[in-house]
């Protein structure tokens, strides 16, 4: 089954995933909005503990107090002399305390009157609210989540040191957790369909066995799982074809050398029980059995040998050969049968010499094959025409020759099939492996060779 515009699995996957992203992205945020559920209170929910006071005053004493109490400890005397702006101090301040440390940290050296002396930002400001200084740690909710932390510790009756933390309890974490988790379901969903699919391809593989290749694998989709299937649909189908070609083969074999060893066995029952008139008689019985046994061992031979190529696959021991003077040879050695049949032979073998590397003792039996074929089957007083040519690189043997018997179109693609045989020539010598033997012994060669029916003419095509 061929489909038009095939899309790549690892494409269709990628699209899902952008869009399961997008949609992720867009609509979470729009649905929590009206189920009124927020960042916060999924936070307050998840970790309600973390929002109490004294759990925010342990982590800030842990964290920041502790920095605090070792910045003032060890630059003490520098915070003593601080009556006016010093920029040493200053950068002190920004060094040890970065604006954005774990939220907004603000660090001032203020005097009694609120004004700021040196601080851990640029932006000037003035002035503190003097009520602040008698405060000392203390934590403001300035939302559900965010959490204000001001603490003051006095240096002298002069000097304060003013500490304001701005920071989340918990921050996005836990929302982005529950991001990737609904992400996850929907791209989970949207490959549902595939991952369905490969468990579906899987059972039917079972099912191909168990039906003995009848059943068919559904196809969806149009990517790799598609391809797979149609592979897997076009083996079974293969595999049931040769299991009938197999079964129709035994049958063949089961004919054809049943038939000749009936014979054989007839004449010798004949002969051991005295059954014939005279001496004459049973020499003629004697010239049967041999000529039924010649028979049997050209059947054997035909069987061994396309055996031997179809799955021995010897290795071929070639030689770069000139063509012309090869077909030349070939038919040379079937002068009486052609003068027999009173047929022609017109070679047509152009100008150019052609060579080609090629096992001699296999080649020549191939052409044997077809040529012998051509031959047998051909109509008394006809021509068989050979031609040799080369045609954009490639090598092209042709054979044409006029049947005796009328061939249809649609069994001529048969008769290089193994054991096949006419039904008018069942009774005729050889197994039906000739042409079958030759097409083993082309492919071998790198080639190929096809049958066609043109204007009653028979022809057998080879082309390297």
């Amino acid at each position: 089954m061929k489909r038009k515009f095939r899309i790549g699995l690892t494409f269709e996957v990628f699209i899902l995933f952008i869009i399961a992203l997008i949609i992720t992205v867009t609509c979470l945020p729009k649905m929590l909005s009206v189920l009124n559920i927020s960042e916060e209170s999924i936070n307050q929910w998840a970790f309600p503990s973390k929002y109490k006071d004294e759990v925010i005053l342990k982590q800030y004493k842990k964290g920041l107090g502790q920095r605090v109490d070792r910045f003032i400890k060890e630059n003490l005397s520098d915070i003593k002399s601080s009556k006016n702006i010093n920029k040493n101090m200053n950068k002190k301040l920004k060094d040890s305390f970065p604006y954005y440390f774990n939220g907004k940290t603000l660090v001032y050296i203020v005097n009694s009157k609120g004004k700021i002396i040196n601080s851990n930002i640029e932006e000037k400001i003035y002035s503190i609210q003097t009520s602040m200084l008698k405060k000392s740690l203390e934590v403001t909710h300035c939302n559900s989540e965010m959490m204000r932390v001001i603490e003051v510790k006095k240096i002298n009756n002069d000097l304060y040191v003013v500490v304001i933390h701005d920071g989340t309890v918990v921050g996005g974490f836990l929302m982005m957790c529950i991001s990737i988790i609904v992400f996850m379901i929907i791209f989970l969903l949207f490959v549902k369909g595939r991952l369905r699919y490969i468990l579906h391809i899987e059972r039917g593989i079972g099912k191909l066995y168990s039906s003995e290749f009848k059943e068919k694998i559904p196809l969806k989709y149009n990517n790799e799982l598609t391809s797979l299937a149609v592979s897997i649909n076009d083996m079974g189908e293969k595999i049931r074809k040769s299991d009938e070609k197999e079964k129709e083969i035994l049958l063949n074999i089961s004919h054809d050398l049943r038939t000749p060893l009936t014979s054989i066995l007839g004449f010798l029952n004949l002969i051991k029980q005295r059954k014939y008139d005279d001496e004459e008689e049973k020499e003629r019985y004697i010239d049967i059995i041999e000529e039924k046994s010649l028979y049997l061992k050209t059947l054997i031979d035909e069987f061994f040998d396309f055996s031997k190529l179809k799955w021995k696959n010897d290795e071929l021991n070639k030689q770069n050969i000139k063509l012309q003077e090869l077909l030349r040879q070939v038919i040379e050695g079937f002068s009486p049968q052609l003068k027999e049949k009173q047929i022609e032979i017109c070679m047509d073998f152009g100008e150019k010499p052609l060579y080609y590397e090629v096992d001699i003792d296999k080649f020549i039996r191939a052409l044997e094959n077809i040529l012998s074929n051509a031959i047998r089957y051909s109509a008394k007083n006809t021509e068989i025409n050979i031609n040799l040519y080369e045609n954009k690189g490639s090598i092209t043997m042709e054979f044409w020759n006029v049947t005796e018997e009328k061939i249809k179109e649609d069994e001529v693609k048969f008769l290089v099939n193994r054991f096949y045989k006419r039904d008018s020539s069942r009774s005729s010598k050889g197994a039906g492996l000739g042409l079958a033997i030759s097409l083993e012994i082309v492919k071998l060669h790198k080639g190929t060779l096809e049958t066609v029916l043109k204007d009653d003419r028979l022809g057998i095509i080879i082309k390297f």
